[in-house]
């Protein structure tokens, strides 16, 4: 018996209607993630871990940290906020100058908490003057003199008694005509950062010293750099640091033993030392 004809309709596609709204929910849920991931506050970060800080605040260094995100330069179109666009070196690099940390980085970030991980700075250093010797904060002004055994431990350091080390404050040596007093300006707060930036860079270098004698006007750059051998080292304080400081510890390396400074180390000129 002959099969009755009809039209045969294969089941096993979809209908072009059906992909329609396939695709048509796919696109929402594409849409819905993405929104999720990029636009939501599910990866903004509104708090922030701190390890390491010793007198900061963690409360003003999360602060500080939530104010450089909201400040980003340029416009993206999720949250300045989000833990998985973080500016990282931009972020460190404000936090070095609005903080005064160094070696900070940003551990990791998990949803909406950032972990940054940081060292100080110190937030006074040492002055001296003569025979006088003086704390002074970041802004350059005298807080009080330095304490009898803290005074003892810095003479002693200056004369190589007493190795210095890197956990040893930024001791600066200029001779002023009259003895400073208590809320005293010894330089403005861009200068003392020059300098505490020198004495880190020193430090980060790999090299240990006794104290810096600043230049003895505002017009000089020369600046006299005691190691910890006691040796004078004449370093361009407007020039940077980090190869003045390299090519003398290269220049000690390769020393010969019949060589030995008298008056100074002068590493100022780039590719040649200066020995007298």
């Amino acid at each position: 018996m002959e099969k009755p004809e009809g039209t045969f309709r294969d089941h096993s596609q979809p209908r072009s209607g059906t992909r329609g709204v396939f695709y048509f929910l796919g696109a929402i849920a594409l849409i819905g993630w993405l929104y999720i991931l990029f636009m939501s506050d599910l990866f903004v970060i509104n708090s922030v871990e701190v390890q390491g800080a010793r007198s900061l605040d963690a409360i003003d260094v999360s602060r500080e940290v939530l104010q450089i995100l909201d400040e980003r330069p340029a416009w993206r179109p999720w949250p300045a906020r989000h833990a998985w666009f973080v500016d990282r070196p931009r972020l460190i690099h404000e936090l070095s100058q609005r903080l005064f940390v160094t070696n900070a980085s940003v551990d990791k970030t998990y949803l909406n908490v950032l972990r940054l991980k940081m060292e100080e700075q110190t937030r006074k250093f040492i002055f001296h003057s003569h025979q006088q010797y003086v704390w002074v904060d970041l802004q350059g002004t005298v807080l009080h003199e330095l304490m009898p055994d803290e005074r003892q431990r810095a003479q002693a350091r200056i004369l190589g008694s007493k190795l210095p080390t890197p956990d040893d404050p930024p001791m600066f040596h200029r001779d002023l005509d009259d003895r400073v007093v208590i809320g005293q300006s010894v330089a403005d707060a861009s200068t003392v950062k020059a300098w505490l930036q020198i004495a880190s860079e020193t430090i980060l270098e790999g090299m240990k010293y006794r104290e810096f004698d600043l230049p003895k006007t505002s017009t000089s750059s020369r600046a006299i750099l005691k190691s910890a051998e006691g040796e004078s080292v004449v370093i361009d304080v407007m020039e940077p640091i980090g190869p003045q400081i390299r090519a003398y510890l290269m220049f000690k390396k390769s020393q010969p033993k019949n060589m030995k400074a008298i008056q100074y180390i002068d590493v100022r000129i780039p590719g040649k030392v200066y020995v007298k």
